[in-house]
């Protein structure tokens, strides 16, 4: 299996422009090469009128097939590259040819074989802006518009792929922090997918080092959802509250027992207010 390390070469005009790819847009399972090669007008968020401007960019990943050896070219300053051809194909087995710098080895890796990711950027602009930007040597797409000096444009070039889901607990709250024994409380903690891609994770609430009960939760990426959980506990005393390295204390007390003399107090008002009125009752009723 053949591994390349590439930085995307485009030649504009005369320069030679290095791009980067931080914009990642929904994946788009399906997009066919040969459609955007032949409609790229179809892939412009909306129709357009004249002065025909617009741009569209799009996620999607393609298999490599083959990754050619290094060849010389030169820009128009007469300075030279090396680049190598990657032909790629999409879910319909339609290949297409593009081309990166064999010069630089940190931003990406290829493997033959497997799918990589690619932004697909599309245009509609003056037809001296698509004729310049035609230099550019990863164009897949060149569509002039009728009766008018602007066409449509398409081009390629390798995205960063989406950083995976992975989450972050914070916040922890418990409310009250001190009940009596048998009274509920409510734990909140708040749950971060820190990653691009939806992801489900299980939230674990530990009493005392011990499962207490675990809660699944499904985010989207860059999405905070606050979990809750309600626990009781009959027996009084100091209990230690764990939810994924969040940690906080519940302090659980046991009612205050009555005084000695509430008997007394029951024996010498209640009885005594009872029975007057039970009299008084008994007079009326005469």
């Amino acid at each position: 299996m053949k591994r390349v390390f590439i930085l995307l070469l485009l030649v504009v005009g005369v320069r030679v422009v290095f791009v980067g790819a931080d914009v990642v847009a929904s994946d788009q399972e399906g997009i066919s090469l040969q459609d955007i090669r032949n409609n790229p007008e179809n892939y412009l968020p909306h129709p357009l009128s004249p002065p025909y401007s617009g741009r569209n960019e799009f996620y999607a990943e393609f298999t490599v097939v083959s990754v050619s050896e290094p060849v010389t070219i030169t820009d128009w300053y007469g300075r030279e590259w090396e680049i190598c051809k990657v032909l790629i194909k999409d879910s319909y087995d339609y290949g297409l040819p593009f081309y990166i710098s064999s010069e630089d080895y940190q931003n990406y890796t290829l493997w033959v074989g497997e799918r990589a990711p690619f932004n697909i950027s599309v245009s509609d602009g003056p037809y001296y802006e698509s004729w310049s930007l035609g230099l550019v040597i990863n164009r897949i797409a060149y569509k002039p518009h009728d009766n008018y000096h602007a066409a449509y444009s398409a081009y390629i070039y390798l995205a960063r792929p989406a950083n995976p889901a992975a989450f972050e607990t914070s916040n922890l709250l418990t409310s009250p922090t001190d009940v009596l024994t048998g009274e509920p409380v409510s734990i909140f903690v708040n749950i971060t997918n820190l990653g691009e891609v939806e992801g489900t994770y299980t939230v674990t609430l530990k009493i005392n080092g011990v499962v207490e009960e675990t809660n699944e939760v499904t985010l989207a990426g860059g999405a905070t959802e606050t979990v809750t959980f309600t626990v009781t506990r009959n027996v009084a005393g100091t209990y230690h509250i764990e939810l994924d390295g969040q940690t906080g204390i519940l302090k659980v007390m046991a009612p205050l027992p009555l005084p000695w003399w509430t008997p007394w107090i029951i024996g010498t008002i209640l009885v005594p207010t009872l029975a007057f009125a039970a009299q008084h009752v008994y007079k009326r009723a005469r």
